[in-house]
């Protein structure tokens, strides 16, 4: 099986969320895991999926190594969020790649 990191970056303004941003990148999903921030919210039990919320200011600390190629895409994309947005819903889901494990 296979895993993705969807990002999604949501604002309050006025008593309303809205989705205001979301990409598919990579970040340090071990470490959001050892902060005790990534739940496991799975209902289908062939497929693990993994939820956190954290904070706008908060993500940069769950980037990966600026060395690691993976890392520049949610930084690129965290650096052009608008300053309306409170905070990122991080989903780690395991899909059917469709490759031998």
């Amino acid at each position: 099986m296979a895993f993705e990191t969807n990002l999604v970056a949501v604002s309050w303004i006025h008593g309303s969320y809205a989705v205001v941003s979301h990409i598919i990148a990579h970040v340090d999903t071990d470490l959001l895991k050892k902060d005790g921030k990534l739940h496991d919210v799975t209902e289908d039990v062939g497929y693990v999926d993994e939820v956190a919320v954290v904070s706008k200011p908060e993500l940069p600390k769950y980037f990966l190594s600026e060395t690691n190629p993976w890392s520049q895409r949610a930084r690129d994309w965290y650096a052009a969020l608008p300053k309306e947005t409170m905070f990122v819903l991080v989903h780690h889901a395991e899909w059917e790649s469709g490759l031998n494990d």
